[in-house]
């Protein structure tokens, strides 16, 4: 519980607020730095100058809350600029982040999502507090977004290559959307228009999404229930070029890949996860090496044998596809990305089908069968 405040001037706070916000402010947070428990005032914005009735509803809270006992005020101006507001002793200081101390919040390292530029974002991940410090518990997650955000870049520019209207990105059974919204910013920053849809079936977690998307101006991008299933369904006719399924468990990645094909999707990353239905295929007689087809072994050739036949799949509908690290190990042992790049639209259902004659032909030959090649080669 705060401690009640020591007396303070209400009037020489005013002064003081008023001087330092007039030009605009993003947020105020009421509390020493670091406690996320700490009472949070958003503002209009730092692109203009703050309004009267702005000011007035700064000071009113920042009145009420030094007189609750929270005494020390943080004041986001812009996202390189705070004033920090002893209440108690009517005192503030300017902060600006200068280039060395970006770099240090970034690890040394210049990346995609900067402080400055994707702060926004960053905030809305709980990756920056609310007093715009690095949220040092969250590092781990920063450098997944990051690292996610510039494995899309190539992707989006090919992507986007000629066409004259926005790209148009799906990103299916997007979890919690952390990522759907980086993929977004990184769009944005790339300065490429388009619209992100991500889809889920957990309903509360889409409430949460569209709640951070509207966080975000200038990124289109938004999220609706359902299952990958739905998504198909529900589909508009409309050409999806760029599908993205970080994570679907098991045939739900086969859901995807087909879903992409089906739309003519000019790129699709996958990273695979809990691949079981082809583990569940093998026999002792049917692998390499009967050692195969036990335990712990099964499981883990069953998940490359998986990938390898989607990879094939992907390459012999005229992509160019490639696997590369997802993520730090840290963050998730499924640390696989299929990343797929098609120089021209897959054709149409006869024509795919055609193409994937050998490659169902070689998972036969293994005694297996993958759902995404039995439904594009018509065989389910």
């Amino acid at each position: 519980m705060p401690r009640p405040a020591d007396t303070f001037d209400a009037r020489r706070l005013e002064r003081l607020m008023r001087r330092h916000l007039a030009g605009g402010w993003m947020r105020g947070v009421f509390a020493a730095a670091g406690d996320a428990r700490a009472p949070v005032l958003h503002g209009p914005s730092a692109a203009r100058p703050a309004s009267a009735e702005d000011l007035d509803t700064a000071v009113a809270a920042a009145v009420a809350a030094a007189t609750a006992g929270h005494g020390r005020h943080t004041w986001i101006l812009d996202p390189t600029t705070r004033v920090r507001i002893d209440a108690r002793r009517c005192k503030a200081r300017r902060l600006v982040r200068d280039e060395a101390a970006l770099r240090r919040m970034m690890g040394g390292k210049d990346r995609l999502l900067r402080p400055d530029r994707s702060f926004a974002l960053l905030s809305v991940l709980e990756i920056l507090r609310p007093d715009g410090a690095l949220d040092l518990r969250a590092a781990r997650k920063y450098k997944q977004v990051e690292h996610f955000a510039a494995l899309c870049r190539p992707v989006f520019a090919a992507a986007a290559a000629g066409l004259d209207r926005p790209l148009r990105v799906v990103d299916l059974a997007c979890g919690t959307g952390h990522l759907t919204l980086a993929a977004a910013e990184a769009l944005y920053l790339e300065g490429i228009e388009a619209e992100v849809l991500g889809v889920e079936r957990d309903g509360a977690r889409v409430a949460a999404a569209n709640e951070k998307a509207a966080m975000l101006p200038g990124r289109r991008v938004r999220f609706e229930a359902g299952t990958i299933e739905d998504a198909a369904r529900a589909g508009d006719g409309r050409d999806a070029d760029v599908v993205v399924a970080l994570h679907a468990c098991d045939t739900a990645t086969c859901d995807a890949i087909v879903y992409a094909v089906e739309r003519r999707a000019r790129a699709i990353l996958l990273a695979p996860c809990c691949q079981a239905e082809v583990a569940a295929q093998l026999e002792r007689g049917r692998v390499p090496v009967p050692a195969l087809a036990d335990g712990l072994l099964r499981a883990e050739f069953g998940a490359v044998l998986t990938d390898a036949l989607r990879t094939e799949l992907l390459r012999a509908l005229g992509y160019d596809t490639k696997t590369v690290p997802f993520a730090h190990g840290t963050h998730t042992s499924k640390n696989l990305l299929i990343r797929a790049v098609a120089p021209a639209a897959p054709g149409d259902r006869a024509s795919v089908a055609a193409r994937l004659a050998p490659v169902a032909a070689r998972a036969r030959a293994l005694g297996v069968h993958l759902r995404s090649i039995e439904r594009l080669a018509g065989e389910r």
